[in-house]
């Protein structure tokens, strides 16, 4: 689950604990650190966060939805620009009817495609084609 999903207080511990490590911290975890504390700045002025939505979610943005601010593809963990921008591409074009159709036209691993399913993004989509008769 992205950590702005967390809430304000996951947003604060990560800050906390990239602060703690010092120079110690991966380039990766400080670029996340600069996107938290821009998190940390929005919830404290009463902003709201939307989750990822497979009809809704742009590739990178965070676009602003009734006065919330609803999360790209991009925010979740392990999907970097190349994969977000698939992702985006795959749901706009709307050419599946499963998740395992969804993952093959994105383009994606299994592993993020399970991501999006545990995070309920994918809950319309049976998960493969195949119909059961019982």
């Amino acid at each position: 689950v992205p950590t702005i999903l967390k809430g304000k207080d996951a947003v604060k511990a990560y800050i906390r604990n990239i602060k703690l490590k010092g120079k110690e911290a991966t380039k990766k975890e400080l670029d996340v650190y600069e996107n938290m504390l821009i998190f940390n700045e929005m919830f404290e002025r009463g902003l709201e966060v939307l989750p990822i939505d497979l009809h809704k979610s742009h590739a990178r943005k965070y676009l602003v939805e009734d006065g919330k601010m609803r999360l790209p593809f991009g925010a979740l963990g392990g999907v970097g620009e190349k994969a977000a921008d698939s992702l985006y591409e795959a749901a706009k074009s709307g050419n599946f009817i499963s998740r395992q159709e969804f993952g093959a036209e994105a383009g994606v691993s299994k592993t993020i495609i399970q991501s999006l399913s545990d995070l309920g993004v994918l809950d319309e989509l049976p998960e493969t084609n195949q119909m059961t008769m019982f």
